[in-house]
């Protein structure tokens, strides 16, 4: 937080695996798609932007942008574990 706070001018970030930052992306035919087969808690956006590292784009950091996450009440996940899930979701239909 106190980097991007101090920061004037943009900065990269670099991809980690469950990379989950909130992306703003310019559509054009190139951009990956959204894989709709996702399914489950927490696979969705970490898997895009996993594809979108795979594909060669880079994570910039704007330091004069920002959004606001509200709370919410954590949900609870009666649901298959985060592995079944992983391998579900990237089994080919």
């Amino acid at each position: 937080y106190q980097h991007w706070f101090k920061a004037q001018k943009p900065y990269r970030a670099h991809y980690h695996w469950i990379y989950e930052p909130y992306l703003v992306l310019l559509k054009s035919p190139s951009l990956p798609l959204f894989e709709e087969r996702l399914k489950g808690y927490g696979f969705d956006k970490n898997f895009h932007a996993f594809h979108l590292a795979l594909a060669g784009y880079q994570f910039w950091v704007l330091p004069d942008q920002f959004v606001i996450h509200v709370n919410h009440p954590t949900t609870s996940w009666d649901g298959p574990s985060h592995h079944e899930q992983q391998w579900d979701s990237l089994m080919v239909v």
